[in-house]
């Protein structure tokens, strides 16, 4: 139950998520709430991981699982690639995915996007991994949508292969552009949704960009925004 857009230019990286989480009615899994972050930036570096799908892997929420992740002494994030992280979150999740997946009731999946700039790309790259689909990294170019609310978008699929056939014009997005391109589509997606009377996204919405120097919110978590 999740909203994900993702934006690479030459220059950032712009992901926004919306903070709608429902629970299983069946088994319980995942969490309710309105204000759920689904992205998590790394401490220190110019990178950021976002999730859709189930949020309780392992028995942790997904915040308190990707922690345990992110502050693993054992593992130095600045002297990998971008793929090379998915590939480590890919060995990290993969036994609690597996849990998951043995309940028929569980009919979703779990996704993350690896996205930003490390001293091993020369541009910012975003990734993601898919249970069951596709676990192994696949890259993601120019525009990207994640979660069951992006049904809500295909609408705008013709758009845009439009945009992908103008590539250096997205290449070249400013910051300013990329939240625009951002705003148009969250607030389409809002109104096919109200006119199918669904509650697949919503909540708080909450925005980061990527850049080479560091990540910084435009709109953060509500947890964050509170403290």
């Amino acid at each position: 139950m999740t909203l994900l857009i993702g934006t690479i230019s030459n220059t950032n990286i712009v992901i926004t998520a919306d903070g709608l989480s429902l629970a299983n009615p069946t088994t319980g899994d995942s969490i309710k709430s309105n204000t759920f972050q689904k992205i998590f930036p790394l401490p220190g570096i110019p990178v950021a991981i976002a999730h859709h799908g189930f949020n309780i892997l392992d028995g942790h929420p997904v915040n308190e699982f990707l922690r345990q992740f992110m502050t693993n002494p054992k593992t130095d994030f600045t002297a990998l690639s971008i793929h090379e992280i998915a590939i480590e979150l890919f060995k990290f999740t993969d036994p609690a995915a597996q849990v998951i997946f043995t309940n028929p009731a569980n009919s979703g999946g779990i996704g993350f996007w690896i996205a930003g700039f490390l001293t091993k790309n020369l541009k910012p790259l975003l990734y993601e991994i898919h249970w069951p689909n596709k676990p192994k990294p696949e890259q993601h170019e120019l525009i990207v949508l994640g979660g069951e609310g992006r049904r809500f978008v295909k609408h705008h699929m013709k758009e845009f292969e439009l945009i992908k056939a103008k590539a250096e014009k997205l290449r070249r997005y400013s910051v300013e552009d990329a939240l625009r391109l951002h705003g148009v589509i969250y607030e389409d997606a809002e109104e096919k949704q109200k006119k199918e009377r669904q509650n697949i996204f919503g909540g708080h919405q909450h925005q980061l960009v990527i850049e080479k120097d560091g990540w910084r919110w435009i709109k953060p978590p509500q947890d964050l925004k509170q403290d």
